[in-house]
């Protein structure tokens, strides 16, 4: 899936976020909450939804997901 939003470009193929044609830098979770987040647009996303995504099978607190929600921000 290729995206374009603003500024920034999302490639899923490449596993790639370009910023203006820079290479924005993306924890592996990050870019995988950023894919579900495109992928499922304009529907908003459920934390259960997420953490099931981007952690099958694992059950995680509630700090690992707002941990990489503050990174995808901050990238963005």
């Amino acid at each position: 899936m290729r995206v374009r939003f603003g500024e920034f470009v999302f490639d899923g193929a490449a596993r790639e976020l370009t910023r203006e044609g820079r290479r924005t830098d993306l924890s592996p979770k990050a870019f995988q909450l950023l894919e579900a987040l495109l992928a499922e647009r304009p529907r908003a996303l459920s934390r259960a939804e997420l953490n099931d995504r981007l952690w099958p099978g694992t059950a995680m607190g509630y700090t690992s997901l707002a941990g990489v929600v503050a990174e995808l921000r901050k990238a963005l």
